[in-house]
C-alpha cells in the first residue's frame, strides 16, 4: 500500500514537471560552459540587460550565478526571466576567490567568455556581439572559455 501511496506521488510530481531540487519546471535560461582546463573552483555568470557595466561590472547584473566546476564544465541557470535581448558573461574562478585574476597588464590568468562565443580580441567582449534574444521557454547556451 505504501509503495502505491509513493508511486503515485512520484507520478504526480512528474506530471507537474518538479525537478529533483523540488522547484517546478519553470522557464529558464540555461548558459553551459564546457573545456575549462580544470575542476577546481566556480563558474560565475552574469546577466546582463544592455551595454552599461558589460562583462566586468557584475553589480550592474540583473542576474548572477555561481556554480561548482565538475568534469571540466559548469552550468549556470536563471529562471523566470522575461523575454528579451541579453548577453551573459561568465569567468572560472579557479582560485574561489570571487574575482577575475589578471595578469601586470591586465590580461585575464583565469578563463573566461561571454554568450555567442564572441572571437577573442584585444579588451573584453563587447555586449553587441554576445547579444542574443531569449524568447521565453527553456532557452539553452553552449559556451566555451577564452583561456
Amino acid at each position: 500500500m505504501k509503495a502505491k501511496i509513493a508511486g503515485a506521488a512520484l507520478a504526480g510530481l512528474l506530471a507537474l514537471g518538479v525537478h529533483q531540487n523540488g522547484k517546478a519546471d519553470r522557464p529558464r535560461i540555461e548558459a553551459h560552459i564546457e573545456d575549462l582546463p580544470n575542476s577546481r573552483g566556480v563558474v560565475r555568470c552574469a546577466l546582463f540587460l544592455g551595454r552599461e557595466g558589460f562583462p566586468h561590472k557584475q553589480k550592474m547584473a540583473i542576474a548572477g550565478a555561481s556554480v561548482r566546476v565538475v568534469r571540466n564544465q559548469a552550468t549556470c541557470v536563471f529562471t523566470d526571466m522575461k523575454p528579451g535581448s541579453y548577453a551573459l558573461s561568465f569567468f572560472h574562478d579557479e582560485n574561489n576567490n570571487r574575482r577575475l585574476d589578471t595578469n601586470w597588464l591586465g590580461m585575464p590568468d583565469e578563463p573566461y567568455g561571454a554568450s555567442r562565443n564572441p572571437e577573442p580580441r584585444l579588451g573584453p567582449p563587447l555586449f553587441a556581439p554576445s547579444r542574443f534574444v531569449y524568447r521565453g521557454g527553456h532557452a539553452k547556451l553552449r559556451l566555451r572559455p577564452i583561456q
